[in-house]
């Protein structure tokens, strides 16, 4: 599409934010129905809710390619936001309702209300740990300059 980089940035976050709060709202229902379609005793929510986290995974070499610029396109990157903000909305309704009452059955209820507690507390981490990582990857996948040299490369030309 040919955005420069400053309105790139701004559409690319609010399209995540756009599809993250969208996929807290059919996170539930859509998970609820994929798992109802699935013939009995083929897969638990659990394992359905494994396996969709797992093909995440995909999407990590995607945004690479897309940082190091050997995918050149602003509509990839567009795309590959949008499915990122939906997935990581819905999995995280799913998860947040789902884990407490897969607690051992015979818990207390403060038991299920620590394991809350516990869940909220990985979140959190997992969303600072990622934020940290993803300096050290920018400096391995950007070329030398890093981001400041990728858009003052950009500028100039």
């Amino acid at each position: 599409l040919g955005l420069s980089s400053g309105w790139l940035t701004v559409i690319l976050v609010t399209l995540y934010s756009v599809a993250d709060t969208v996929g807290n709202l059919v996170g539930m229902p859509l998970m609820d129905r994929c798992f109802q379609r699935l013939p009995k005793g083929v897969m638990t929510m659990q394992s359905l809710t494994y396996w969709a986290s797992m093909l995440r995974v995909v999407l990590v070499p995607l945004f690479m390619m897309q940082a190091a610029e050997r995918i050149k396109s602003d509509l990839a990157a567009m795309v590959l936001t949008v499915v990122l903000g939906l997935s990581n909305g819905a999995l995280s309704v799913v998860c947040m309702e789902k884990a407490p009452g897969t607690f051992v059955a015979s818990a207390e209820d403060r038991e299920r209300e620590h394991a809350s507690y516990i869940m909220v507390v990985a979140l959190l981490l997992g969303v600072t740990l990622g934020a940290t990582l993803a300096i050290p990857l920018n400096l391995l996948v950007l070329p030398a300059g890093g981001w400041h040299g990728l858009l003052s490369q950009r500028v100039m030309q």
